[in-house]
This record gives C-alpha cells, structure tokens and sequence, in this order.
C-alpha cells in the first residue's frame, strides 16, 4: 500500500461575469450584493477606462 500527501494551496481565480436581463430591468446590483454577501471580493471594472489607460500607456514620448 502505498500513500500519497499532496500539500495542496488555495487556487487563485477570477471570474467575469456579464448580465442582459430579459425585460430591460438592471440587477446588477443585487447581483453583486449577493456575491460580497458569500464573502466575494467583488470589483466594477469600466471598460472604456481600461481601453484609456493602455492607450495612453502605449504613447511614444520624445525627450529634446
């Protein structure tokens, strides 16, 4: 018989989650309320500002 241990560390992930609701009504929300009541980290992420930022980010400067 042979035994095994494997010291196993947390797995760190991220989730993306994009929601439509059928009628038009938003709930996000209470989506997100729910997920940090489970003890989530939850974060809004704007895309448009991340687009920004890595454009700016890729900008060439010129020093004289």
């Amino acid at each position: 018989m042979m035994t095994c241990i494997i010291d196993l560390e947390p797995l760190q992930f991220g989730v993306v989650v994009t929601l439509k609701e059928m009628n038009g009504v938003n709930r996000i929300d209470n989506f997100i309320k729910l997920c940090m009541a489970r003890g989530w980290f939850v974060s809004k992420l704007d895309v448009q500002n991340q687009i920004d930022v890595y454009a700016r980010a890729e900008e060439e400067i010129k020093f004289e």
